[in-house]
């Protein structure tokens, strides 16, 4: 949403942003101004759109657009399921204590931590390369190794969910954004999401339809008012 106003708000005076701009200045609204704890991932995703792989180097940031081959992308997006849990939650406390295992020297926080980095390239190269189900497989890694880093992002449901959804045809996936509520990511089998969903949906989940974009905001004047 404040990327969206924020461009509006540009286009209409006359500002010309680029997408580094336009995500600076919704990270500056968000982090700064209202005090809300988090990244600059979001910003940069949605400000971009498509796939990237996203390098953040203290306070420089620099967005690599990926090649992924159209029919890898496709084929991608017909494994994957998004499941709403029915919880939702504050980010800025999880990580708030997401930072605070850190600061204090928590062994399995910084392991955990130190793990999905290394994921984040090794899961780069396999989507490019389209092995898909090393891709799944790495996507279970990254949530294992984001609950060792903090377990305050999962809960009895979130873990029971996704257990459910392991035994019915997941290879892997991950609870989206900051953890502990919100929508999970399933990489299925394709022959068992009907089961899958089916089972899902007993314990209250919701699946969302989505694709995805290669373009992140676009603005436009219209000449019809």
């Amino acid at each position: 949403m404040t990327i969206t106003v924020a461009g509006t708000l540009a286009k209409l005076f006359g500002r010309e942003l680029d997408r580094y701009e336009l995500a600076e200045l919704a990270y500056e609204i968000e982090r700064v101004d209202l005090e809300i704890r988090g990244g600059r991932q979001d910003q940069y995703e949605i400000a971009f759109g498509g796939f990237n792989f996203i390098e953040f180097v203290g306070d420089t940031v620099v967005v690599n657009p990926l090649r992924v081959d159209e029919g890898i992308i496709r084929d991608l997006e017909y494994h994957l399921m998004l499941c709403y849990t029915g919880v939702t939650r504050l980010s800025a406390g999880i990580v708030d204590q997401q930072e605070k295992l850190y600061r204090e020297g928590r062994r399995e926080s910084i392991e955990g931590l130190r793990n999905l980095h290394k994921l984040a390239f090794d899961m780069k190269n396999a989507l490019l390369k389209g092995r898909l189900y090393d891709f799944a497989e790495m996507l279970n890694d990254e949530w294992r190794n984001k609950v060792l880093s903090n377990p305050q992002v999962t809960n009895e449901l979130i873990e029971e969910m996704y257990g459910v959804g392991r035994a019915n045809g997941v290879i892997g996936g991950k609870l989206l954004g900051a953890g502990a509520g919100g929508y999970l990511l399933l990489f299925a089998e394709v022959n068992k999401k009907r089961r899958l969903r089916e089972e899902l949906e007993k314990m209250g989940g919701q699946f969302m339809p989505f694709s995805f974009v290669n373009e992140g905001l676009v603005t436009w004047r219209s000449g019809c008012l």
